[in-house]
Protein backbone atom coordinates (compact mmCIF):
# COMPACT_ATOMS: atom_id res chain seq x y z
CA UNK A 1 0.00 0.00 0.00
CA UNK A 2 2.81 2.35 0.64
CA UNK A 3 4.82 2.03 -2.86
CA UNK A 4 0.92 2.58 -4.48
CA UNK A 5 0.86 5.35 -2.31
CA UNK A 6 4.28 6.40 -3.46
CA UNK A 7 2.75 6.24 -7.26
CA UNK A 8 -0.16 8.38 -6.30
CA UNK A 9 1.76 11.18 -4.98
CA UNK A 10 3.94 11.35 -7.88
CA UNK A 11 1.31 11.36 -9.92
CA UNK A 12 -0.73 14.32 -8.40
CA UNK A 13 2.57 16.15 -8.42
CA UNK A 14 3.26 15.47 -11.98
CA UNK A 15 -0.06 17.05 -12.81
CA UNK A 16 0.87 19.86 -10.04
CA UNK A 17 3.52 20.72 -12.20
CA UNK A 18 2.13 20.34 -15.57
CA UNK A 19 -0.67 23.10 -14.22
CA UNK A 20 2.65 25.66 -13.13
CA UNK A 21 4.41 25.02 -16.09
CA UNK A 22 1.92 23.99 -18.68
CA UNK A 23 4.32 20.65 -19.49
CA UNK A 24 5.43 17.35 -17.38
CA UNK A 25 8.67 17.65 -16.62
CA UNK A 26 11.90 16.06 -19.04
CA UNK A 27 13.06 12.53 -17.95
CA UNK A 28 16.28 13.75 -19.19
CA UNK A 29 18.46 16.33 -20.58
CA UNK A 30 21.66 17.40 -23.03
CA UNK A 31 24.19 16.94 -22.34
CA UNK A 32 24.40 13.79 -20.40
CA UNK A 33 26.76 14.77 -17.62
CA UNK A 34 24.48 17.66 -16.57
CA UNK A 35 21.49 15.46 -16.93
CA UNK A 36 18.55 16.20 -14.54
CA UNK A 37 15.77 13.41 -13.73
CA UNK A 38 11.88 14.29 -13.50
CA UNK A 39 11.97 13.72 -9.94
CA UNK A 40 14.14 15.97 -9.33
CA UNK A 41 12.08 19.01 -10.85
CA UNK A 42 8.87 17.24 -8.98
CA UNK A 43 10.45 18.01 -5.40
CA UNK A 44 8.94 21.42 -4.82
CA UNK A 45 5.36 19.78 -5.47
CA UNK A 46 6.43 16.62 -2.98
CA UNK A 47 6.75 19.10 -0.18
CA UNK A 48 10.39 18.45 -0.58
CA UNK A 49 11.25 22.36 -1.52
CA UNK A 50 14.71 21.68 1.07
CA UNK A 51 15.97 19.16 -1.06
CA UNK A 52 15.09 20.79 -4.12
CA UNK A 53 17.11 23.90 -2.89
CA UNK A 54 20.50 21.97 -2.43
CA UNK A 55 20.56 21.93 -6.40
CA UNK A 56 22.36 23.68 -8.31
CA UNK A 57 20.83 22.99 -12.01
CA UNK A 58 23.64 25.00 -13.92
CA UNK A 59 26.13 22.23 -13.00
CA UNK A 60 26.52 18.69 -13.81
CA UNK A 61 24.41 16.67 -11.20
CA UNK A 62 27.76 14.99 -10.48
CA UNK A 63 29.91 17.87 -9.13
CA UNK A 64 30.66 18.44 -5.56
CA UNK A 65 28.30 21.18 -5.29
CA UNK A 66 25.57 18.87 -5.89
CA UNK A 67 26.82 16.12 -3.47
CA UNK A 68 23.99 16.64 -0.76
CA UNK A 69 21.06 17.07 -2.95
CA UNK A 70 22.60 13.88 -5.05
CA UNK A 71 22.24 12.00 -1.46
CA UNK A 72 19.08 13.37 0.02
CA UNK A 73 16.75 10.38 0.78
CA UNK A 74 13.13 10.96 -0.68
CA UNK A 75 10.84 8.80 1.71
CA UNK A 76 8.38 8.75 -1.27
CA UNK A 77 10.58 8.22 -4.13
CA UNK A 78 11.85 4.28 -1.86
CA UNK A 79 9.52 1.36 -1.92
CA UNK A 80 9.94 0.04 1.41
CA UNK A 81 10.03 -3.85 -0.33
CA UNK A 82 12.82 -3.03 -1.83
CA UNK A 83 16.50 -3.97 0.14
CA UNK A 84 18.39 -1.27 -0.97
CA UNK A 85 21.45 -2.72 0.67
CA UNK A 86 23.38 -2.38 -2.42
CA UNK A 87 23.39 1.53 -2.94
CA UNK A 88 26.03 3.62 -2.00
CA UNK A 89 25.20 6.30 0.45
CA UNK A 90 26.20 8.94 -1.22
CA UNK A 91 23.35 7.91 -3.93
CA UNK A 92 19.69 8.66 -2.83
CA UNK A 93 17.79 6.04 -4.52
CA UNK A 94 14.39 5.74 -6.33
CA UNK A 95 12.33 2.64 -7.11
CA UNK A 96 10.39 4.64 -9.84
CA UNK A 97 10.97 5.28 -13.31
CA UNK A 98 9.74 7.89 -15.95
CA UNK A 99 7.78 6.23 -18.71
CA UNK A 100 9.70 7.54 -22.24
CA UNK A 101 7.52 5.06 -24.52
CA UNK A 102 7.19 2.10 -26.39
CA UNK A 103 9.69 2.97 -28.93
CA UNK A 104 13.43 1.30 -28.67
CA UNK A 105 15.35 4.73 -28.81
CA UNK A 106 17.26 5.98 -26.50
CA UNK A 107 18.21 9.30 -28.81
CA UNK A 108 15.99 11.30 -31.63
CA UNK A 109 15.62 13.83 -33.36
CA UNK A 110 17.72 16.47 -32.51
CA UNK A 111 19.43 13.99 -29.70
CA UNK A 112 20.10 11.86 -32.24
CA UNK A 113 23.61 13.67 -33.48
CA UNK A 114 24.34 10.62 -35.99
CA UNK A 115 21.06 9.82 -36.96
CA UNK A 116 21.16 6.41 -36.45
CA UNK A 117 17.50 5.86 -35.40
CA UNK A 118 15.92 8.41 -38.10
CA UNK A 119 14.50 5.18 -39.59
CA UNK A 120 13.22 4.04 -36.17
CA UNK A 121 9.29 4.85 -34.80
CA UNK A 122 9.72 8.13 -32.69
CA UNK A 123 9.38 8.59 -29.23
CA UNK A 124 5.64 8.01 -27.76
CA UNK A 125 5.83 8.34 -23.90
CA UNK A 126 4.94 11.10 -21.80
CA UNK A 127 8.63 12.22 -21.26
CA UNK A 128 11.83 11.57 -23.58
CA UNK A 129 14.97 13.59 -23.43
CA UNK A 130 14.80 17.16 -23.67
CA UNK A 131 11.25 16.62 -24.67
CA UNK A 132 8.20 18.74 -22.34
CA UNK A 133 5.58 17.11 -23.36
CA UNK A 134 2.01 18.40 -22.68
CA UNK A 135 -1.34 16.56 -21.54
CA UNK A 136 -2.78 17.16 -24.88
CA UNK A 137 0.10 15.25 -26.61
CA UNK A 138 -1.32 12.00 -24.46
CA UNK A 139 -4.36 10.97 -27.24
CA UNK A 140 -4.72 7.88 -25.03
CA UNK A 141 -5.52 9.98 -22.10
CA UNK A 142 -3.82 9.88 -18.89
CA UNK A 143 -5.92 7.64 -17.55
CA UNK A 144 -5.09 5.12 -19.93
CA UNK A 145 -0.95 6.15 -20.20
CA UNK A 146 1.46 4.61 -17.91
CA UNK A 147 3.44 7.78 -15.99
CA UNK A 148 5.90 5.57 -14.22
CA UNK A 149 7.05 2.04 -13.34
CA UNK A 150 8.76 0.28 -10.25
CA UNK A 151 11.45 -1.34 -10.19
CA UNK A 152 14.10 -2.99 -7.36
CA UNK A 153 17.47 -0.70 -7.61
CA UNK A 154 20.39 -2.47 -9.11
CA UNK A 155 23.69 -4.25 -7.19
CA UNK A 156 26.33 -1.56 -8.57
CA UNK A 157 28.85 -4.03 -9.21
CA UNK A 158 29.83 -4.57 -12.76
CA UNK A 159 31.26 -7.85 -11.23
CA UNK A 160 28.28 -9.27 -10.88
CA UNK A 161 24.92 -10.27 -12.44
CA UNK A 162 21.45 -9.73 -10.44
CA UNK A 163 18.96 -10.57 -13.19
CA UNK A 164 16.01 -8.28 -12.06
CA UNK A 165 18.03 -5.02 -10.78
CA UNK A 166 21.16 -5.19 -13.16
CA UNK A 167 20.39 -3.96 -16.85
CA UNK A 168 22.00 -5.84 -19.77
CA UNK A 169 23.54 -5.15 -23.58
CA UNK A 170 22.12 -8.03 -26.06
CA UNK A 171 24.61 -6.10 -28.63
CA UNK A 172 22.06 -6.67 -31.08
CA UNK A 173 19.84 -4.18 -33.02
CA UNK A 174 16.57 -5.33 -32.57
CA UNK A 175 13.85 -3.12 -34.55
CA UNK A 176 10.72 -3.81 -32.60
CA UNK A 177 9.52 -4.47 -28.70
CA UNK A 178 9.15 -8.22 -29.56
CA UNK A 179 12.76 -8.60 -31.03
CA UNK A 180 14.10 -6.61 -28.25
CA UNK A 181 12.37 -8.55 -25.12
CA UNK A 182 13.30 -11.58 -27.21
CA UNK A 183 17.37 -10.99 -27.41
CA UNK A 184 17.12 -9.31 -23.66
CA UNK A 185 15.71 -12.57 -22.41
CA UNK A 186 18.11 -15.04 -24.24
CA UNK A 187 21.72 -13.02 -22.76
CA UNK A 188 24.04 -14.88 -20.79
CA UNK A 189 23.60 -12.54 -17.58
CA UNK A 190 26.63 -14.75 -16.31
CA UNK A 191 29.01 -12.96 -19.62
CA UNK A 192 29.82 -10.19 -18.02
CA UNK A 193 30.32 -8.72 -20.90
CA UNK A 194 26.94 -8.14 -21.57
CA UNK A 195 26.60 -6.22 -18.17
CA UNK A 196 25.36 -2.76 -19.52
CA UNK A 197 24.37 -0.83 -16.25
CA UNK A 198 24.57 -1.40 -12.26
CA UNK A 199 23.40 1.67 -11.04
CA UNK A 200 19.44 1.33 -11.52
CA UNK A 201 17.55 3.33 -9.26
CA UNK A 202 20.37 5.96 -8.18
CA UNK A 203 21.11 8.47 -7.71
CA UNK A 204 17.33 9.74 -8.20
CA UNK A 205 18.97 13.14 -9.41
CA UNK A 206 20.65 11.69 -12.61
CA UNK A 207 18.05 11.50 -15.48
CA UNK A 208 18.82 8.37 -17.24
CA UNK A 209 18.20 5.13 -18.81
CA UNK A 210 17.45 2.82 -15.88
CA UNK A 211 18.37 5.25 -13.38
CA UNK A 212 15.29 7.33 -13.39
CA UNK A 213 13.64 6.49 -16.48
CA UNK A 214 12.51 3.34 -18.59
CA UNK A 215 11.00 2.05 -22.04
CA UNK A 216 7.70 0.79 -21.85
CA UNK A 217 7.99 -2.17 -24.50
CA UNK A 218 8.34 -5.01 -22.05
CA UNK A 219 4.92 -6.39 -19.94
CA UNK A 220 4.59 -5.44 -16.34
CA UNK A 221 6.03 -9.15 -15.01
CA UNK A 222 9.23 -10.12 -13.98
CA UNK A 223 11.99 -9.30 -17.04
CA UNK A 224 15.25 -8.51 -17.21
CA UNK A 225 15.86 -5.27 -18.64
CA UNK A 226 18.22 -4.61 -21.50
CA UNK A 227 19.96 -1.50 -23.00
CA UNK A 228 21.19 -0.97 -26.83
CA UNK A 229 25.31 -1.29 -28.05
CA UNK A 230 26.44 2.19 -26.63
CA UNK A 231 25.90 4.85 -28.57
CA UNK A 232 22.97 3.69 -30.69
Amino acid sequence: MKCQNNLKQLCVALHNYHSSYGSFPQSRTLPNGSSFSAHSRLLPFMEQDAVYRLIDSSLPWSDAKNAAACAAIVSSFICPSDILGAVPPDRAPTNYRANEGTSLVMWYGPSDANKVNGGMPSPNGPFFVNGPYKVADVTDGTSNTAAFSEHVTGDFNQGIATDMGDTFEPGTYPDTPDKAIADCQAVDIQDLNKQGSSNVGAPCLYGYHSTTSYWHSAPPVPVRACIPPRGS
